[in-house]
C-alpha cells in the first residue's frame, strides 16, 4: 500500500519536474527568438539611416560635380559636416522619437510574419516530446475555451 502511494507521489513529482522543464525551455526559446528578432530589427533600422546618409553623400557629390564641372571626390574634411548631424539625428530619434517603437514593431513582424531559422520549432529530446504534446494540447484547449487563438508549436 505504501509503495503505491509513494509511487504515485514520485510519478507526480516527475511529471511536475518535466512540465517545469518544458515551461523553462519554452520561455528560453521565446526569449532567444525575441532577442534575435530585436537584433535583426535594430540592424534594419540602422541600415535605413545608413542608406539615408549615403544617399545624401551621393546627392552632394553629384551636385558638386554639376556645379564645379569636374569629377573629383568629396573632400574628406566635409564628411564630418554631414556625418555628425546624421549621428545626432539617429540618437535624437532614439531618445525622443519613435525609433524604439519602430524597432519593437519590426521585431514583432519578424517573429510573426517572416520565416527564419529561429522562428521554427525547436527540437526536443525524445523523452520530452510526449509531455510537450500533452502540455501543448491542454494549453491550446484552454486558449480556445477563452476565445483566443491557439499557440503555434514551439517545439517538435
Amino acid at each position: 500500500m505504501g509503495n503505491l502511494i509513494t509511487g504515485a507521489i514520485v510519478e507526480k513529482q516527475r511529471e511536475g519536474a518535466i512540465q517545469s522543464r518544458l515551461a523553462d525551455l519554452k520561455q528560453m526559446k521565446k526569449q532567444r527568438d525575441f532577442t534575435m528578432a530585436m537584433n535583426m530589427a535594430q540592424v534594419r533600422e540602422r541600415i535605413f539611416w545608413m542608406l539615408g546618409f549615403y544617399g545624401t553623400m551621393s546627392l552632394i557629390t553629384v551636385t558638386r560635380v554639376v556645379v564645379i564641372r569636374r569629377i573629383e571626390p568629396l573632400p574628406l574634411k566635409s564628411i564630418p559636416l554631414i556625418l555628425v548631424p546624421f549621428m545626432v539625428g539617429y540618437q535624437i530619434d532614439y531618445a525622443y522619437g519613435t525609433k524604439s517603437d519602430r524597432i519593437y514593431k519590426e521585431a514583432r513582424k519578424i517573429l510573426t510574419e517572416e520565416e527564419h531559422w529561429f522562428n521554427e520549432p525547436a527540437e526536443l529530446p525524445e523523452i520530452l516530446k510526449e509531455p510537450m504534446l500533452k502540455l501543448e494540447r491542454e494549453t491550446n484547449e484552454k486558449l480556445l475555451a477563452m476565445g483566443k487563438k491557439p499557440e503555434k508549436p514551439w517545439a517538435k
